[in-house]
């Protein structure tokens, strides 16, 4: 999904999520050294997106949606989650034969995650809150 003068907040982050599934398509197909350094970068991405999501997304969802407080609340549980399986691949030998079943169970979670998250806080949120707002927190869910 390529930025254009029309795109929202949710707009932005669903092009992360499909940052956040190349990442780890790039960690998946790769081996040695060149999957340490997709492993890194999923890191940093996943850092910065959840960074984006705590102090601007669930802070929207819990003033705008219907039941937004438990929907942030889910993903921010889920998000830690993720962000300790991350640390543990991190931590560990990429070479590692333990390291690929690690990483599927990793990426079903995640995926599971970026899917709800999309149906139950996203979407609602582009239902939720007028347009004009969505587009001028553009700026705002942007990764650096």
């Amino acid at each position: 999904m390529a930025m254009n003068h029309h795109s929202d907040m949710v707009d932005v982050l669903l092009m992360q999520h499909d940052r956040i599934v190349c990442a780890l398509d790039q960690v998946e197909a790769n081996t040695g050294e060149t999957r340490a350094t997709a492993l890194r970068s999923l890191v940093r991405l996943v850092d910065q997106h959840d960074a984006v999501e705590a102090d601007v997304v669930h802070p929207l969802t819990i003033r705008s949606v219907v039941d937004g407080d438990a929907i942030a609340r889910t993903s921010a549980t889920e998000e830690d989650r993720v962000k300790e399986l991350l640390g543990r691949l991190g931590a560990m030998d990429v070479r590692s034969a333990r390291f690929p079943d690690a990483f599927a169970f990793f990426r079903s979670m995640l995926a599971r995650h970026l899917h709800r998250e999309e149906a139950e806080e996203f979407m609602p949120l582009r239902a939720a809150v007028e347009r004009r707002q969505l587009v001028d927190l553009v700026d705002a869910a942007r990764i650096r």
